[in-house]
């Protein structure tokens, strides 16, 4: 059948092209050995809690959320040891990969001993081809927010 000069086998073959493409940009593309939660430097947007109030959120974010508290949240890690400081208040849990994809990582967070939480990094993607690294740790039903550029994103 042709429509408008063009036929369905060539449509059908061109719709085919775009998947075998988009799913080897699945596989061998996304975050790689990027999507780590090291060796960014993490910028605090956020904190929500499990009904998905957002509560806290940097002052860049305050004006999307009037009825959340500004705060200066910030993240590192180093050896396995994942630190969250707020107000001078330091909160440290070491962290192991879970699970490692194309698509990002998911860490376990372990406090005094026992698993508590998870935390997980991966690339967001924007409609105008730009990206950024996301981080989100999440603990006692709470995920905090964090962004780092990803230069090949864009």
């Amino acid at each position: 059948m042709k429509r408008s000069g063009i036929s369905l086998k060539s449509m059908l073959m061109a719709a085919v092209l775009v998947i075998a493409l988009a799913l080897f940009a699945a596989f061998f593309g996304g975050c790689s050995a990027d999507c780590r939660i090291e060796g960014h430097s993490w910028k605090f947007t956020l904190l929500q809690n499990n009904s998905g109030t957002v509560i806290k959120c940097s002052q860049s974010e305050s004006s999307l959320y009037p009825d959340a508290v500004a705060a200066q949240i910030s993240v590192a890690t180093d050896g396995g040891v994942l630190t969250i400081t707020e107000d001078g208040a330091a909160t440290e849990y070491e962290y192991s990969v879970y699970e490692r994809s194309a698509g990002g990582t998911i860490y376990t967070l372990v406090r005094d001993g026992q698993s508590c939480g998870l935390a997980s990094v991966g690339i967001t993607s924007y409609a105008d081809g730009t990206g950024e690294y996301t981080l989100i740790v999440t603990v006692d039903g709470n995920s905090c927010y964090f962004i780092a550029p990803a230069e090949k994103c864009q």
